[in-house]
């Protein structure tokens, strides 16, 4: 994760919040709190060692430890990289920096990122790399009314600075070929616009090294390009599910869910290919073990954004069984209630089971 992607995820989280670690092994019993923040002065090397499978393996460290054991300077790669190390407590930096004092408390984080944030974009305008709106539309030989439009669609995007917008050159490259370009900025407009520059200009091990601003410059590259970029943006919106027994008209905030599944994916995709997708994959699910259908429950199609602090209700569905016979009540925002008469319904045992039968049922547009 990029910096930029961090400050998008905390931008609206409120200051008193908790911040959690948890081990690669997903250990709930290990997780432990932020305790200590460590921004290098220096930049750390990151090296990609290859196995003879073709497959990778990356490792970080320190500028001045020297390579890790296993590096072989004829196959594999390293480079130099800036970041940002989190640790539970201090003894955990001691360990790797027993000449620190640069440590900081975890609670002036977000505030340090923003302003580092905002100082890069400051010298990006400076240096050119972001344009002002005049500049940019002068660049590329549009009108305003194009460039609104454009925005829209989410060909082109901007990023805020200080009272401004400014606008990535990186549009103008006669280079890179718009067209392949403005179709990967819609696709990655689920993330924020500083994250977007990030992903375009920075990087990536997933590409091989390479940087996708870069290979848009070649036609070939593009469905590689275009793979990333989905997967990339589907990790800023999350579609979450859940279940609570009765009839509800929304999700009642003293009455503990019975289910909750999630799981991150682009929200421009139907809805109720999501919300199977949320009930399908190996996502987030709560309790562990699926509970078993009341007669009468509702569940909530929610659309969670990175950054936000609430979510939107995007539609619910009450179902009610007797016997063998269902009733399931379908409503969405802003569109009249569709009520289904199942006769007979054996969709299953549990509240997946059953929603994944009824969701089956409805049109994927």
């Amino acid at each position: 994760m990029k910096v930029a992607d961090l400050i998008a995820r905390l931008k609206e989280v409120p200051p008193e919040s908790v911040v959690l670690l948890l081990p690669a092994n997903g250990s709930e019993s290990l997780i432990d709190e932020l305790g200590q923040v460590y921004v290098p002065n220096r930049e750390w090397t990151c090296e990609r060692q290859y196995r003879e499978d073709g497959k990778s393996t990356d490792y970080r460290h320190p500028f001045n430890t020297g390579m890790t054991y296993g590096f072989n300077v004829e196959k594999d790669e390293a480079w130099k990289e800036r970041v940002v190390v989190l640790a539970p407590i201090d003894e955990n930096l001691d360990q790797i920096f027993p000449d620190s004092d640069t440590v900081q408390s975890a609670s002036a984080l977000r505030d340090e990122l923003r302003e580092q944030a905002m100082h890069a974009r400051r010298a990006m305008v400076e240096s050119g790399e972001l344009l002002p709106e005049a500049n940019f539309r002068a660049a590329l030989a549009v009108s305003e009314s194009t460039l609104t439009a454009w925005i829209e669609k989410g060909s082109v995007f901007g990023i805020r600075v200080d009272d401004t917008v400014a606008y990535p050159r990186l549009f103008c490259d006669s280079r890179v070929n718009r067209k392949l370009l403005f179709k990967i900025a819609r696709m990655l407009v689920p993330a924020p616009p500083d994250a977007r520059l990030d992903f375009l200009t920075t990087r990536s091990g997933a590409l091989g090294g390479r940087v996708p601003i870069k290979m848009l410059r070649k036609k070939r590259n593009y469905r590689r390009v275009r793979d990333f970029a989905a997967a990339w943006a589907s990790e800023f919106s999350r579609t979450v599910v859940t279940f609570y027994e009765g009839d509800h008209e929304a999700p009642p905030p003293d009455v503990e869910a019975l289910y909750t599944s999630a799981v991150e994916v682009d929200f421009r995709r139907p809805i109720w290919r999501r919300a199977l997708k949320a009930l399908t994959s190996f996502g987030y699910q709560w309790p562990h073990q699926v509970p078993s259908a009341p007669s009468s429950f509702t569940f909530f199609i929610e659309r969670h954004m990175a950054g936000d602090i609430g979510f939107e209700v995007e539609a619910w569905l009450h179902f009610n069984q007797t016997r063998d016979t269902a009733c399931v009540t379908v409503s969405k925002v802003e569109t009249a209630p569709l009520v289904l008469h199942l006769n007979p319904f054996r969709g299953g045992q549990t509240v997946a089971d059953v929603a994944r039968a009824v969701l089956e049922l409805l049109p994927t547009r």
